[in-house]
Parts: structure tokens; sequence; C-alpha cells
């Protein structure tokens, strides 16, 4: 009896050690793939800007359609890159709900919270034609400027700027994609709104598509290094909603400003609640 006892503890000793050890290499392996991952894709942004842009300037066309074209590029990229995430095992297969909506409702501004670094290159992955508000300062990284310039993405510099070429855009037909925190979420929570999505919607009269964005568990939040990897694999989760017509959040009468004020207000009251944040109604 106490022979057998001492080997069944051997015996979950060993599984204990095993299984470790597994942990060990599955951990390291996704330290790996998320360097690789990142390496490609910045080899695949200099592929892109170097060779595949100039051939679709090559075709004859309006700007728009040259930009239609690049889109698109970027579109099937994205998509490669989200699914060679999940191929080597960064990620779980991502999920988007609710896709339905986007259908018949541009032009439109399509908002989201921004958790992780990815969340703009899933979203284009599932729209092939949008225009973007990105950062200014990617106007100047190495890797990725190509594909903002060539895509025709309108830089947020902070100015008055972005609005007026933000609602000529609308009234051209084309749909927008941004953030209204402008960067990255903290860990847990929602930065601050700026009200140029706002300005926008409202003196656009177009609707907004909300986007609310989950990670689980949180991966490529803000401050992450390069290396650093979750305990499990995090799976992103894109519920797309019913569109929100902008009209209904403010009075006509309303000055421009107010409008944008209590837009922007409703809009953050919907992420809180639809994030369990504790301050929707």
């Amino acid at each position: 009896m106490l022979k057998s006892a001492f080997s069944e503890a051997d015996i979950r000793t060993s599984g204990d050690w095993l299984s470790q050890v597994i942990d060990r290499l599955e951990m390291g392996w996704r330290v790996f793939a998320k360097v690789l991952s990142f390496a490609m894709f910045g080899i695949g942004s200099l592929m892109l800007s170097f060779g595949v842009f100039p051939a679709c300037r090559m075709f004859p066309g309006t700007r728009d359609q040259k930009a239609d074209r690049i889109q698109r590029a970027i579109h099937h990229s994205f998509r490669f890159f989200i699914w060679f995430m999940h191929f080597v095992r960064v990620t779980e297969k991502p999920r988007f709900e609710n896709l339905g909506h986007l259908n018949g409702c541009a032009p439109a501004l399509v908002i989201a919270n921004h958790p992780t670094l990815i969340d703009v290159v899933a979203l284009i992955s599932c729209m092939p034609r949008v225009d973007c508000v990105v950062k200014k300062d990617l106007w100047n990284n190495f890797f990725m400027r190509g594909i903002v310039r060539s895509a025709g993405y309108m830089p947020n510099d902070g100015g008055a700027g972005i609005v007026e070429e933000g609602v000529l855009r609308i009234k051209r037909g084309r749909s927008i994609l941004l953030f209204p925190e402008g960067t990255r979420s903290p860990r847990g929570g929602l930065g601050p709104f700026s009200r140029g999505f706002a300005q926008i919607a409202a003196r656009a009269g177009c609707p907004m598509l909300p986007v609310t964005i989950r990670c689980d568990p949180p991966s490529l939040m803000k401050g992450e290094g390069l290396c650093e990897v979750s305990p499990r694999r995090p799976q992103w989760v894109f519920s797309f909603d019913k569109p929100m017509q902008v009209h209904e959040f403010f009075e006509p009468t309303d000055s421009p400003t107010i409008a944008a004020r209590k837009l922007s207000a409703a809009v953050r009251r919907y992420y809180e609640k639809k994030l369990n944040l504790g301050g929707g109604d």
C-alpha cells in the first residue's frame, strides 16, 4: 500500500512537471510568434507601399477610385494578418458580431472604443472601403506612413481642419472610421472623448455605427511590451450595433457646439453601459 501511494505521488509530480514544461514551451512559442507577427506586419507594410500601391495607381481612374483600390489591398492584407495571428496561436479567432449592420448604412461614421493595438487592423479587415482618422504620428512612422498616405486617411492633428475634411468626405458618400478617445484606452476604462467625431456627425447629419471591442484576457494594451503575453491566448470580440441617428440626441435649435457636446456625452454613456463601467444610465 505504501509503495503504491508513493507511486501515485510520483506520477502526480511527474504530471505536474510535464504540464509546467508544456506551459513554458507554449508561452515561449507565443512570445516568438508575436514578435514574428509584427515583424511580418512591418515588412508587409513596406511591400504594400513600394510594390502594391504603385501598381494600384497605374490603372486609370479618379483619385477616389485609386484610393478605393489601395484601401481594398489594405483590407485583404489586414485580413491575412488577423488570420496569421490566429494561425500561429498568438490569439484565438476573433469574433465579429452583427456585421450585417454595416450593410446599407453608408455613408456613416463608424466609431469604437480602443482597448488594444490591433483594433483598427481588425476593423479594416472587415471593411473593404473606409476612410480612417489616425494619429498624426503615423505620418512619420517608417512602416505605416506609406499606408496612411496612400489610402487617403486623415491625420488627427487636433485642428479644426479634420472636422471640415470629415464632413466633406461624408457628403461625398464615404464612410469614416475613428476612435472617439483618439488613442488606446486606459486599462479597464475609457479615456477622455474628443468632440471632433461628434462635430463631424452633427454637421454631416450622418448615422453613427458604434462598435464595442472587448479583449479577454486584456492584451496589446497601452504600455505593454512586445515580448509580453497574457497567461492564455486572448480573444477579441467586435460587436456592431444598430446605427445611431444623430438628430435624436440634440435639438434642431442647438448650436453646433451644444449639439456636439450632447452627442459626445450620449456616446460616452453608451460605451460606459456596454462595457459595464458604472457610468451608463
